[in-house]
């Protein structure tokens, strides 16, 4: 991809002290990548091969003539934790710019994401959604989700998201809910690098499964508000759940943290990135710098990254709705969950 600020386009390719080496990626597929990310807005996209993190003054010089950036990085084996710094920068004028993060070997699949997306995006509805609530059915998510859902009535630009929340529905309605084609999903709860004990153990391949299933497709955006959602796999070499979201087309873009969160963050995050999407934000960045401003936030999204395109569409295509109203889902006031389909069995954590 050349640099083509000379031309006037909004994709630029920048290359700051420590981008040197090999390409990152085949021939041909970088372009297929720059054409499909131009359809989401301007992006600036920074290649690191090796060298130190970028200082704090170099990111504010990328922000100031930004209004998204991407970061494609060759070296798999750190950590996402690394560098960037975090979901957003700022310019020398205080200004957040929303920072994604792709490995030279996730490119292939953000192109084939960020194409399928922005198709949809120019199709789909005038707002965004749809939007998923996951997480357990009790204690303190379901406290959220329920001030989540309150507030939402207040709001006229957005139809209010769908709760599938563990006590709601099986595996089988989960499925076929996750492969709808939804504009974003927020899960909120306790994770690990693997897996997502609410459901039992709700790992990256099931996930994949679902939107690989016949008549699947790939959600916008998933919000991982859960500690290790973007830490490295200990145990086996394959990365972070955030990052397989991305390499499997599972998501566009996946916001995670890399190690521990306080609970009261992911709480307020929770809040901030639901009301941006109400308040009419499309776009995983115009979520994140419209979460940034709230004063419950400030300097506490460190630990998180946005893994894959900032400026991922978080509008679904036309007939995702109508797809995920057919879901059956367990009301709640209901005693039991529906009786069809079966949990994904335990894996021990």
């Amino acid at each position: 991809m050349p640099d083509r600020r000379a031309s006037g386009s909004p994709l630029t390719i920048a290359a700051p002290s420590g981008s040197t080496g090999r390409p990152l990626d085949p021939a041909g597929t970088r372009d297929r990548l720059a054409s499909a990310l131009l359809a989401n807005g301007p992006v600036r996209v920074v290649e690191r091969v090796a060298g130190s993190p970028l200082d704090a003054a170099a990111w504010r010089d990328l922000a100031d003539d930004s209004s998204a950036i991407l970061v494609i990085r060759s070296d798999d084996d750190r950590s996402p934790g690394w560098e960037p710094p975090g979901p957003i920068v700022r310019n020398r004028a205080g200004r957040a710019v929303p920072v994604g993060l792709l490995w030279g070997g996730q490119i292939a699949a953000a192109a084939a994401a960020a194409d399928t997306l922005a198709d949809r995006s120019a199709t789909g509805p005038s707002g965004a959604g749809p939007v998923a609530l996951l997480g357990p059915g009790r204690g303190r998510a379901r406290d959220v989700f329920d001030a989540v859902e309150a507030s939402w009535a207040r709001s006229t630009r957005v139809a209010a998201p769908i709760r599938w929340t563990a006590e709601r529905l099986g595996w089988e309605e989960l499925r076929a809910g996750l492969g709808a084609g939804l504009g974003a999903a927020l899960y909120l709860g306790h994770g690990t690098p693997d897996a997502w004990p609410a459901y039992g153990g709700l790992t990256p391949e099931r996930l994949r499964d679902a939107v690989r299933a016949p008549g699947g497709e790939p959600m916008g955006a998933m919000l991982a508000l859960t500690c290790n959602g973007a830490g490295r796999d200990v145990h086996a070499e394959r990365g972070s759940f955030a990052g397989r979201l991305v390499s499997e087309v599972v998501a566009g873009s996946v916001l995670a943290a890399v190690g521990l969160v306080d609970h009261a963050v992911d709480r307020h995050l929770a809040h901030a990135t639901l009301a941006a999407i109400a308040g009419g934000a499309r776009t995983m960045g115009d979520v994140l710098v419209a979460a940034a401003s709230d004063p419950r936030l400030a300097d506490r999204l460190g630990p998180y990254r946005i893994l894959g395109d900032p400026r991922t569409s978080i509008v679904g295509p036309a007939a995702a709705w109508d797809r995920a109203r057919t879901v059956r889902a367990a009301g709640p006031s209901d005693p039991v969950a529906p009786a069809t389909g079966r949990w994904p069995s335990s894996i021990g954590i």
